[in-house]
């Protein structure tokens, strides 16, 4: 399915076009709304399988602010906050959060902790100049640290091993609309991009990265049949999209196979 995060595309090229959910921080969603079923015709081909559309929190009228912090076993600490300033007219509102655990041993006999860490920071604002007009701006960044444990070849078991993932996402956006004649006519233009990074090591020694960059220019022109119109509930609608993906592989080459590869996709 598309991931939408504050009308963003979250699908990560650099994971197969993919949202990785294990990176997804709860503290600042404000809600969750799930298209099932195929959504192509407004979402694009990643949305054969629905969309998932994840909203962060705005806070309410005024200054508002919150904070949390949470401690447990394994060395857990969850900790985060919230300041939000909104009028009529819009409003900004930052988020911050971060989650660091030692972790547990998952193999037999070793006895090396494997933890994780995930640092999460969302930025939005909004504004309507007038009663017609409205601009947004969104911005979000993730890097998270996952620790894991490799194979024993010989007992197909898990075994004590150095091994390390760090990943990094970054999501930026702003649009612009403006509704016209009595809000019949609505038009609104974003643009989008996405920026990821993931790094695999071993004993400190990276052995593979995967990386991405998305842009995304996306036009939206609505028509609302007037209520004179015999089919008034109805709306025309015209959409044009543009997405430029960038797609970078490096690793440790095997015999014929070459792991370095560099690719790019227009729609």
């Amino acid at each position: 399915p598309t991931v939408v995060i504050d009308g963003v595309e979250a699908n990560d090229p650099g994971l197969g076009d993919t949202f990785d959910f294990a990176s997804l921080m709860s503290y600042d969603v404000d809600r969750i709304e799930v298209l099932r079923g195929p959504q192509s015709a407004l979402w694009g081909s990643d949305a054969a399988a629905g969309v998932i559309n994840i909203r962060t929190r705005e806070g309410g009228q005024g200054l508002n602010g919150s904070g949390f912090l949470e401690g447990g076993s394994e060395n857990t600490v969850f900790g985060g906050g919230n300041a939000s300033w909104n009028t009529n007219r819009g409003g900004v509102s930052v988020n911050a959060s971060y989650f660091d655990t030692d972790g547990t041993d998952a193999t037999v006999e070793g006895d090396e902790d494997d933890g994780y860490d995930n640092l999460s920071l969302s930025l939005s604002s909004r504004w309507r100049p007038t009663d017609t007009t409205r601009l947004s701006l969104f911005s979000r960044y993730t890097e998270g640290t996952s620790e894991y444990d490799g194979t024993d070849f010989s007992t197909g078991l898990p075994a004590d091993a150095d091994n390390k993932s760090d990943d990094e996402l970054l999501l930026l956006s702003g649009s612009a609309g403006i509704t016209l004649f009595d809000d019949v006519w609505d038009q609104s233009i974003r643009i989008t991009y996405l920026d990821s990074d993931h790094k695999q090591s071993t004993d400190g020694i990276e052995n593979a990265k995967t990386g991405a960059e998305k842009v995304g220019l996306y036009y939206q022109s609505t028509f609302n049949l007037p209520d004179w119109a015999s089919f008034s509930s109805q709306h025309l609608i015209l959409a044009i999209d543009y997405e430029d993906e960038d797609f970078t592989q490096r690793g440790i080459a095997f015999g014929a196979f070459d792991a370095n590869q560099d690719q790019s996709m227009d729609n």
